[in-house]
């Protein structure tokens, strides 16, 4: 067609060789005049006869255009040939459902998290549903099914059959259903007791205006000290909040103008406690050495940490027995696994340390600006004695490591040591340039003092000694093994045995190559073992780890053998033991401030 309106075109304005005047001039012939053509076997053509070749670009142009006509028709024979197949096909019969099941899921509890205490005393699930979320702690009559168990008790007619309750495990018990004997039925006929419901914790209400008319009022509404600093009982009015959002609107309305997206239900972090200095607990409850007395937990965009009592009934008032408020809100806690230690990771990367065994606090320490925590786990203290590190024999009070994962891949070491400030040094920075290096997770080596697993996106896996800051090795699959391209490592490391073991998937194909893949046909699934005493470079590690507190004192390798500390550390130890007369003292000087502002609400009401 472009062949065509071009030929009319030279046609209508070509002027014939006849009608031109004066003498002929012959051109001589220059390869640069020739007509440039890719196509083989070109012959020049006549002026009236045939079409003119096109010139670049619209030769290619003419071919692209014909190879998509051919293309086009392809599909269009394609289509049609799959309309006949499917035209000369008998669908089969189709019979509609008898009925229709439906599920509410908007009404039915999901168990988020869940947590069982140390000694599984106590037991804690966060659920959600209906668009709320809340906290169920539980006591688990562990003594009761031990007996259970070992002297199961026969139905007394074996013969009928056993109708299993229609009962949900996570439905709160009464204190009526709680001193009944109520059972569930097993295989076996072995009836083991329910848990016993203790309490239900919702989050904290958003705080509003007060209605208490005066400062005395809100006094006397307060029935103890216990709750103090959650915010909840306050004499601020709506005109104040009123005012404070207006001028925080004001002064951040541009960030506040784009759309936000609905918030998600609030999520809990909790933690069981063993009774310490900061767990008061009342004089009459007797708790057995090593059982948990304590529900420490915090809210999702909250700034305060709670803390309820575990001696509780369901009759019980459901109010925390004590209150940490935090200058940010807190993103996250970590509890030591001797309970001993507490981190509280705030939004604006400020670690609040605490002691809770001797109950102060170690300190305050600040991430890099701009770094914020991603995880936190804890080192079971070590001292560096010979280029080595060790691990003291003997309990070690006060001493605290543990390592600090940021967002941005970047690690750091945080140590606090008695009345000493607290101190972070960094161990891995941020990665610049080879993002694939970038650590996704870290897992701390029992069996190895002062070891850590570092797990990079580029699938390494490496063993760093925090105390110097040095890689030592590199754990590296079998050539057999690839581990997945989008790489959530899945591992498991001893806590007791110098040993740990990692998930490795295996993708086999045709050629021979063994690749990642997601085809679940042709993709094996393997555990890889990892001894650390297989190594040379890592025997002695494990084996050699521990020191004695005779050599410790004698090299001062710890803090608390300096006669300065260990005046410090008394000095600590008496005032600490002065804490449980000021807390009697407390609560009578909280019963006499109540009834002198009650007495001052009467005179003004006679007034």
């Amino acid at each position: 067609m472009m062949s065509s309106s071009r030929r009319s075109r030279t046609q209508k304005m070509r002027v014939p060789q006849f009608a031109q005047r004066g003498p002929l001039e012959v051109p001589l012939p220059t390869e640069k005049d020739w007509p440039v053509d890719d196509e083989e076997n070109y012959e020049f053509q006549d002026l009236n006869m045939g079409l003119d070749s096109l010139p670049q670009p619209y030769r290619m142009i003419s071919k692209l255009v014909d190879l998509l006509i051919g293309w086009a028709w392809e599909l269009i024979e394609e289509r049609e040939m799959l309309k006949e197949v499917e035209s000369n096909q008998i669908p089969p019969t189709i019979y509609s459902p008898c009925a229709e099941i439906q599920d509410d899921t908007s009404k039915q509890s999901t168990c988020v998290k869940m947590k069982i205490s140390y000694g599984g005393d106590f037991a804690a699930f966060l659920l959600q549903g209906s668009g709320d979320v809340w906290l169920d702690v539980y006591k688990l009559p562990k003594d009761s099914w031990l007996k259970e168990v070992e002297h199961p008790q026969l139905a007394l007619n074996s013969k009928k059959k056993i109708r299993q309750p229609q009962l949900n495990p996570l439905d709160p018990v009464t204190a009526e259903n709680a001193e009944m004997d109520v059972s569930i039925s097993f295989k076996g006929d072995v009836k083991l007791s329910l848990p016993v419901y203790i309490m239900k914790i919702k989050p904290p209400k958003p705080i509003t205006g007060t209605t208490f008319k005066s400062p005395l009022e809100c006094f006397a509404k307060i029935e103890d000290y216990c709750g103090m600093g959650s915010g909840q009982n306050h004499f601020i009015r709506d005109s104040h909040w009123e005012q404070h959002m207006e001028v925080f609107y004001t002064t951040y309305k541009k960030h506040l103008d784009k759309e936000r997206e609905e918030e998600p239900l609030s999520v809990a972090t909790f933690h069981f406690l063993l009774p310490s200095c900061i767990t008061t607990m009342p004089s009459e409850a007797k708790i057995p050495p090593g059982v948990v007395c304590t529900l420490g937990m915090h809210w999702t965009g909250s700034h305060n940490f709670f803390f309820y009592s575990l001696n509780k009934s369901p009759k019980d008032k459901v109010d925390p027995e004590n209150v940490w408020p935090c200058a940010a809100p807190i993103a996250m806690s970590q509890l030591s696994g001797s309970s001993s230690y507490l981190v509280l990771a705030c939004e604006d990367g400020v670690l609040i340390l605490w002691d809770l065994i001797q109950g102060f606090p170690f300190g305050v320490v600040a991430l890099p600006e701009g770094y914020f925590c991603q995880s936190i786990q804890f080192l079971r203290f070590f001292v560096v004695h010979e280029g080595q590190n060790m691990y003291p024999e003997g309990p070690v009070k006060s001493q605290m490591k543990c390592v600090v994962l940021c967002t941005n891949a970047s690690l750091h070491l945080v140590s606090a040591s008695g009345t000493r400030g607290p101190t972070i040094e960094v161990l891995v920075k941020k990665p610049l340039k080879h993002l694939e290096e970038a650590i996704c997770t870290v897992a701390v080596i029992p069996a190895l003092p002062g070891m850590v697993l570092i797990f990079s996106r580029n699938h390494s896996v490496s063993l760093m000694d925090v105390a110097k800051a040095e890689i030592i090795c590199a754990f590296a699959s079998p050539v057999s093994h690839q581990l997945e391209v989008s790489w959530k490592p899945l591992f498991i490391v001893s806590a007791y045995h110098p040993y740990f073991l990692i998930h490795s998937m295996e993708g086999s194909h045709s050629d021979g190559e063994t690749e990642p893949t997601n085809d679940a046909e042709n993709t094996s699934n393997s555990i890889l073992y990892f001894n650390f005493e297989a190594y040379p470079l890592l025997e002695n590690i494990s084996k050699n780890c521990t020191i004695s507190q005779k050599v410790l004192a004698d090299c001062n390798a710890l803090p608390q053998v300096l006669p300065l500390e260990k005046k410090c550390e008394l000095l600590l130890q008496k005032s600490f033991q002065k804490l449980a007369k000021n807390e009697a003292n407390r609560r009578d000087w909280w019963v006499r401030l109540r009834k002198y502002s009650m007495f001052l609400h009467r005179e003004n009401l006679k007034k």
